[in-house]
């Protein structure tokens, strides 16, 4: 019983945490996104791989010094990294959206780090995917729910997300968590490039004149 619930503790505590960081999203996609979308279809495709590459140290690392994981759940998110590594293998889907599906489905492991798939660095579609994507990492909700044609299916979809969520045994949603974690370490990365050679380059050059 304790170590259930440990997990939902943590688990709680680590939603908390990301959706403390949900605005700063939004406000880039709201200020910066017509000029991140020039900047990024400018880029080439090696480029676009350096940043599309996580060791998968760094995914724990983030859940231990950014979100401060610890316990039984941080044992559950080892396991859940290393579904992942072999997801592909499996059939399955974990979204719920077609943008995280897409980006689930292009998400592979190779040499001990995560990476995007050759071709959704090369083709339009794996851009648009990024897009879309980093919308999402601003919200309404921290894990995006499908839409719905009428209320009865929007109150049972929400409803299958919570009891997902309130299950220590079901790691659907933990699974769907981690890859957010991923798409925000690369969108991070993204946006400290932009950020450098845009935004800052911009604001020096106001003042050089």
């Amino acid at each position: 019983m304790f170590i259930h619930e440990e997990i939902l503790t943590e688990r709680a505590r680590l939603r908390m945490a990301m959706k403390a960081d949900m605005n700063k999203y939004k406000d880039f996609v709201e200020t910066h996104m017509k000029g991140f979308i020039d900047w990024w279809s400018r880029l080439g495709e090696n480029t676009k791989a350096r940043i599309f590459q996580l060791p998968s140290e760094e995914v724990l690392s983030y859940f231990r010094i950014q979100t401060k994981v610890k316990g039984s759940y941080e044992i559950l998110l080892c396991a859940i990294l290393e579904q992942i590594r072999h997801f592909q293998e499996t059939g399955y889907t974990d979204g719920r959206v077609a943008a995280e599906l897409f980006f689930e489905k292009n998400l592979v492991h190779q040499r001990d780090s995560f990476v995007l798939d050759s071709q959704y660095i090369a083709n339009e579609a794996g851009d648009k995917n990024f897009f879309e994507m980093l919308t999402i990492l601003g919200g309404p909700k921290l894990l995006p729910v499908r839409t719905a044609r009428n209320p009865n299916e929007k109150n049972e979809a929400e409803a299958e997300q919570a009891k997902s969520e309130s299950n220590v045994q079901s790691f659907r949603s933990d699974r769907r968590l981690v890859r957010l974690v991923m798409f925000r370490v690369f969108a991070d990365m993204a946006i400290r490039k932009y950020t450098r050679e845009v935004v800052n380059a911009e604001s020096n050059n106001k003042m050089d004149v």
